[in-house]
């Protein structure tokens, strides 16, 4: 029925395990951003120059550094995903832990 919740504590680690390889990932893709350089992707021509390349170069330098810190957002968001979920799944276990031994509790209470 559409209208039940249910629970699954497997569902629930492949979920933070995937926000953790996104993450993963992420960081890879932003750790290899550290190593291009903005400064040889224009070069100043010898005789006429009016200052394109050097706009082309700071155009550059501001997407890079504006992707870095779009990508360490998202690195951010899937990581907290990912521990949220692991921590939401360890909560739900111990209280159904904790059901489980009130309702044998209260099972034997009746005998």
């Amino acid at each position: 029925m559409a209208s039940d919740i249910t629970y699954s504590s497997d569902g629930v680690g492949v979920v933070a395990k995937a926000q953790w390889e996104d993450a993963s990932k992420l960081r890879s893709i932003r750790a290899s951003l550290n190593g291009l350089s903005e400064s040889s992707v224009a070069f100043d021509l010898p005789l006429w120059d009016q200052g394109g390349a050097q706009s082309l170069r700071s155009a550059v330098e501001y997407f890079d550094s504006t992707m870095k810190m779009v990508i360490d957002e998202y690195a951010d968001a899937a990581e907290n995903l990912g521990s949220t979920a692991q921590s939401t799944g360890a909560n739900l276990s111990a209280t159904e832990h904790h059901n489980q031994a009130s309702a044998t509790r209260a099972g034997e209470g009746l005998k």
